[in-house]
């Protein structure tokens, strides 16, 4: 008999303003973008890791489209759509599969449209947890703040072009 899997549930919380950028675009823009924009505002509400990981997966798909690759030139829009990836990546839970699909998603783009975001976003994370760290008492566990700084760079290949 085999073990059935628990979906493993976390609610995704980006900042505001990434929250209202991609409103915006829902609103405001057309084609791709939009439709990345709207699967990844219905991420927002779900709460069930393997719906959250569904919509990533459709919208990381989008972003990867040949229409994007195909030109050297970084749409402002695509900016903060890679953005509110980062920032997911940088707030779930060591255990929520989100973080290998964003993961993925970023090692399958074009290096220099993700280095500049996600290393802004990820040096953002890192000064709030070492600034909690170096608070000692507003982190319950410097352990679990370093097996996250840790498991950040686990997905990513450094040093490559």
């Amino acid at each position: 008999m085999k073990k059935q899997k628990k979906a493993y549930t976390q609610k995704l919380v980006v900042s505001e303003a990434s929250t209202r950028e991609l409103q915006a675009m829902t609103m405001y823009e057309s084609g791709n973008l939009a439709e990345v924009s709207q699967l990844l505002n219905q991420c927002l509400q779900e709460d069930d890791s393997i719906k959250q990981c569904t919509l990533l997966k459709k919208a990381g798909a989008l972003l990867q489209g040949p229409d994007w690759k195909s030109g050297e030139v970084f749409p402002s829009d695509l900016g903060k759509c890679l953005t509110f990836l980062a920032e997911v990546f940088v707030i779930c839970d060591i255990k929520n599969p989100s973080r290998k699909v964003v993961a993925s998603t970023f090692d399958n783009l074009p290096v220099h449209w993700c280095s500049d975001v996600f290393s802004n976003v990820f040096l953002d994370k890192l000064k709030e947890i070492s600034k909690e760290i170096l608070e000692l008492g507003k982190t319950p566990s410097v352990r679990h703040d370093v097996d996250l700084i840790s498991d950040m760079l686990e997905y990513f290949s450094l040093g490559k072009q």
